[in-house]
């Protein structure tokens, strides 16, 4: 695959979107994502809290799923990248999800302090 052209300038997933996923309780937490919140003392509750607050000022990048070659079912997949200051408790955050279109879940791969 190609990456030169993987980069996209607005996010996959609608912020519309990712706040129904999470309201609906259709997600999953990587262990990653949950291993860097709990460095700051929080779990999955405060992770949702903190993706529920993104706004497309927070918004990075999407760019192509990088197990595309390998895996066939996620090759029209993007995953976003948020980086976001002081949302919850002070803390400056860096996180990144995709949607899964097999699971038809929000996959939230990473969740750390930036």
């Amino acid at each position: 695959m190609d990456f030169s052209d993987s980069l996209i300038k607005k996010p996959s997933i609608p912020l519309s979107q990712l706040k129904k996923l999470l309201n609906t309780n259709q997600y999953d937490i990587s262990a990653v994502a949950l291993e860097g919140a709990d460095h700051f003392g929080w779990g999955g509750e405060e992770i949702v809290m903190c993706l529920k607050r993104l706004k497309l000022e927070h918004f990075c990048k999407s760019e192509v799923h990088w197990d595309a070659d390998i895996d066939p079912s996620l090759k029209d997949v993007k995953i976003d990248f948020y980086r976001a200051n002081q949302l919850l408790n002070g803390v400056n955050i860096f996180t990144k999800f995709y949607f899964d279109p097999t699971s038809q879940k929000l996959k939230i791969q990473s969740f750390k302090e930036r």
